[in-house]
């Protein structure tokens, strides 16, 4: 009893692993595009400048 009980507190757990993941994953996603935008207004601020533009 006590093994199939560890082995459901197993499964749950790499179940609750999975659904964070999956969020982290998608607060990644959200935070690289808010990035790109900006480093794409910045840079053309810097292009208007004649500056060096980020990578």
């Amino acid at each position: 009893m006590i093994e199939q009980n560890q082995k459901q507190l197993g499964n749950t757990l790499w179940a609750i692993a999975d659904q964070l993941s999956g969020a982290t994953h998608g607060e990644l996603v959200v935070i690289e595009k808010s990035y790109a935008a900006a480093k794409e207004k910045h840079n053309d601020f810097l292009k208007e400048l004649g500056l060096k533009l980020l990578p």
